[in-house]
């Protein structure tokens, strides 16, 4: 944001609560909205799998349409929207776990998450290399962007694998 947009640091440090905001709100607004699908429609597969599948799109969306904002305003809500839908998508795979783990939902919770952060050792390194490639070439910051949106298109597509009735 000070960068791209000329801000001060004060008023950088404020835009970036909004993404925080966002995902906590859509957190809680996610739990609802699988709880309420679950009750009307018995489905664990629309609830759990449907849920994660069209927020983690409209995650990717407002992620690759904030490459086109014009002010540091508008690209923290636009992050920050899609930072809500990424939100929703978080009690899905708690509650995944819990229906496929049976008796040992810890045990698939753990691993998991496991798996999550694992994947997040992996990749850093990579996007560290790619920001370092944009900083020496002055390229273009949006590259990174799209790879998020890439990974929530993924992601969203993987959950339409998941059987939530499976136990594992």
């Amino acid at each position: 944001l000070e960068y791209k947009f000329g801000i001060t640091k004060a008023a950088a440090g404020m835009l970036t609560t909004y993404p925080l905001i966002g995902v906590v709100l859509g957190s809680l607004c996610g739990g609802m909205v699988i709880d309420g699908l679950f009750n009307k429609t018995g489905s664990k597969y629309i609830s759990r799998c449907g849920v994660a599948a069209v927020a983690l799109t409209l995650t990717a969306t407002f992620a690759f349409g904030s490459t086109f904002t014009g002010s540091a305003q508008q690209l923290a809500t636009v992050i920050a929207i899609g930072s809500f839908f990424s939100g929703m998508a978080m009690p899905c795979p708690w509650a995944a776990s819990i229906d496929m783990g049976g008796k040992n939902p810890a045990l698939v919770m753990g691993m998991m998450n496991a798996a999550g952060c694992l994947a997040g050792i992996c990749i850093s390194p990579y996007v560290g290399k790619l920001i370092d490639h944009i900083k020496a070439t002055n390229g273009n910051w949006d590259i990174v962007v799209y790879v998020h949106a890439g990974f929530y298109l993924c992601a969203a597509l993987l959950w339409l694998t998941v059987d939530p009735n499976k136990p594992i």
